[in-house]
C-alpha cells in the first residue's frame, strides 16, 4: 500500500483562520481537509485534524507488523495535548497488545522524537506507554 496523500493547507491560509477564528492561536486551527483516513484497516482521527499527525499515525500504523495490524481498531491523536495517542484494539491478548505499545512507541520515537503519551485499551484491559523523548534516557 503506497503512503496516503494527505492534503495539507497553506501557512498563510491557517494564519489567517487562526486570526480570524482563534484568537491569533494556529494550535487549534485545522491544517488538512481530512476528517479521518484509513490505513491498513485502521481508522485514524485527529482532535483538530493536522496533516502531521495524520502523517505521523499513517507511519505509526505502517511500523506495527502486518499480522498486528488488523488488531488495532482505530488511533487519535489529541492535539491539545501534542503527540499524544489513544488506541484501541480489537480483541487480542494481552502480550499482542503489548507488543503493538511497544511497536507504536519505537515509531513515535523514529517518526517525530517521542510523544507525550499512548493510552492503549480494548478486551484485554489498558496500556498505559508513558511520555517518551529522544534523549529522555540522559536526564
Amino acid at each position: 500500500m503506497a503512503r496516503p496523500i494527505i492534503p495539507e493547507f497553506e501557512p498563510e491560509v491557517v494564519r489567517a483562520v487562526a486570526d480570524r477564528r482563534h484568537f491569533g492561536a494556529p494550535e487549534t486551527v485545522a491544517t488538512t481537509t481530512i476528517k479521518s483516513l484509513e490505513v491498513h484497516g485502521v481508522m485514524l482521527s485527529s482532535r483538530c485534524d493536522k496533516a502531521d499527525e495524520y502523517r505521523t499515525m499513517s507511519r505509526m500504523v505502517e511500523s506495527v507488523d502486518a499480522p498486528l495490524r488488523r488488531i488495532i481498531s482505530d488511533i487519535w491523536c489529541d492535539s491539545k495535548a501534542n503527540a499524544c495517542y489513544s488506541v484501541t484494539l480489537n480483541p487480542c491478548t494481552a502480550k499482542d497488545a503489548r507488543v503493538i505499545a511497544d511497536q507504536l512507541d519505537a515509531a513515535c520515537m523514529k517518526q517525530g522524537g517521542g510523544h507525550n503519551g499512548i493510552s492503549i485499551s480494548g478486551s484485554q484491559g489498558h496500556i498505559e506507554v508513558d511520555p517518551h523523548w529522544a534523549g529522555d534516557e540522559l536526564l
